[in-house]
């Protein structure tokens, strides 16, 4: 039997006619290439017995390891391509992304098509920055037509597999519009700030709702003006009297905490830590409006993780919600604790440096060490060349002169020469494998997020 989520859709598509009778068991399995093929075959061909579909001339294409029917339809009409060197790969696995890409060309073939991506902003993902670039728009017609959604928590697993129960509830959302989810609505900012100046060569802001009103005008004495306003979900932060006096407020109910800024502020998982004013200890807040316990950090928050001091000895690594991961016993007297990101820290002993990662620490290094923000890969730097290492001090990469950074989840770029730089991936440990080499003069992608340049 499907999964229980499920149970009604598919009954309602093989009704339909939609599923082929192979594909009437072990719902839960990974469909593969083939499998996809004969769902969207079913509903191509129902579509063109009903005049629903474009003028169509279809390219014939042949494979040199698939010769089945419903592949070769789907290939000839543009749903699906090859792997390349003339093969299709028919028995391999699809992932979230490339079944939202398929949908997305199926549905295109309809008279009645309609682009949702061009006029309406896409919904943003917590691990939106993984979907690739050829899947990016198919991802956000999907979730804003209802065909697809996420798997909770904010986020889409690009990468994940897909079910055949998956694929026969996304189809038949093709099939008829009234099965489909509803879409899944882009997060508005209800408040922005806006830089105001008084005339005496001071910087002043104050806040404005969506419509443009002017918020906070009875706060204190302020009038509404302030010399700092940071914006984080259903808070603002608040400095006023020249920097004297801090406040966290929650406009919608008019919470108030007192004595607190903010800073480290991780927007992908919804936390920040908000420091009390005397820099004694830091607050855990939530953007829903919520906040945590009270801790000493040492680093800032990142992918929803930090570091604590849990005694006067002893490093935690906690996640958003507070739980510890792991702890890491140090002495302050025999070590200096330099630069940290998330749950790594770069620790010196001496005159050699070493990345704290997962509650263990690294090999030593003579050379600075930048820790990577998903991996536990890190970044040696030696008399302007850079190197990339695991967690062992194994040379995972050659030395780059000038630059490699980290753009994204396993993503660096580094320069090949003065005209040309290189993206590569590198998992944890693993070898680097060359995404794409542009020639330009520096260019404004060097510091984006790996999902705007593939």
């Amino acid at each position: 039997m499907p999964s229980n989520w499920a149970q009604k859709a598919v009954q309602t598509a093989q009704e339909a006619g939609l599923v082929p009778e192979a594909l009437n068991t072990a719902y839960d399995t990974a469909i593969t290439r083939s499998e996809f093929c004969s769902l969207a075959a079913s509903l191509y061909c129902i579509w063109q017995a009903n005049g629903q579909l474009k003028d169509i001339t279809p390219d014939p294409v042949s494979f040199t390891d698939c010769t089945d029917e419903n592949v070769l339809l789907c290939a000839s009409i543009g749903v699906v391509n090859g792997v390349g060197d003339g093969r299709f790969a028919p028995d391999s696995p699809i992932q979230r992304q490339q079944a939202a890409s398929m949908l997305h060309r199926l549905a295109t073939l309809r008279t009645d098509y309609v682009d949702s991506t061009k006029n309406k902003m896409p919904h943003v993902f917590i691990d939106g920055e993984n979907i690739r670039s050829w899947a990016r728009s198919d991802v956000y017609w999907a979730c804003n037509s209802g065909i697809m959604t996420g798997t909770g928590n904010n986020a889409f697993r690009p990468t994940g597999q897909y079910t055949r129960e998956q694929s026969i509830v996304t189809i038949l959302r093709l099939y008829d519009t009234s099965y489909a989810a509803p879409p899944v609505a882009n997060a508005e900012i209800p408040y922005h700030t806006v830089l105001d100046n008084s005339g005496a060569g001071v910087s002043r802001m104050h806040l404005e709702d969506k419509d443009g009103n002017r918020l906070l005008t009875d706060f204190e004495d302020t009038d509404g003006y302030f010399y700092d306003i940071t914006v984080f979900g259903d808070w603002v932060g608040l400095m006023w009297n020249e920097h004297a006096t801090a406040a966290l407020y929650q406009p919608t109910t008019g919470k108030r905490i007192d004595g607190y800024y903010f800073d480290g502020i991780d927007e992908k998982y919804g936390v920040a830590w908000a420091w009390a004013y005397d820099g004694k200890d830091a607050l855990v807040v939530y953007a829903d409006g919520t906040t945590g316990k009270t801790c000493i950090p040492e680093t800032m928050w990142s992918e929803g993780r930090a570091l604590v001091w849990a005694d006067a000895n002893t490093l935690a690594a906690i996640d958003k919600n507070g739980n510890t991961l792991w702890q890491y016993k140090t002495s302050v007297d025999q070590d200096t604790l330099f630069y940290g990101l998330g749950d790594r820290l770069v620790i010196e002993k001496g005159n050699t440096n070493a990345l704290l990662t997962n509650g263990k620490l690294g090999a030593a290094q003579t050379y600075s060490i930048t820790p990577s923000k998903w991996s536990t890969n890190y970044i040696g730097g030696n008399n302007g060349y850079y190197t990339l290492y695991d967690q062992n001090g194994k040379t995972l990469t050659g030395s780059y002169a000038n630059a490699l950074d980290e753009v994204g989840q396993d993503i660096y770029c580094r320069w090949v020469s003065n005209t040309q730089y290189e993206y590569f991936h590198c998992a944890a440990g693993g070898s680097p494998t060359i995404c794409c080499c542009s020639a330009s003069e520096l260019p404004n992608v060097w510091k984006a997020p790996c999902s705007s340049i593939f």
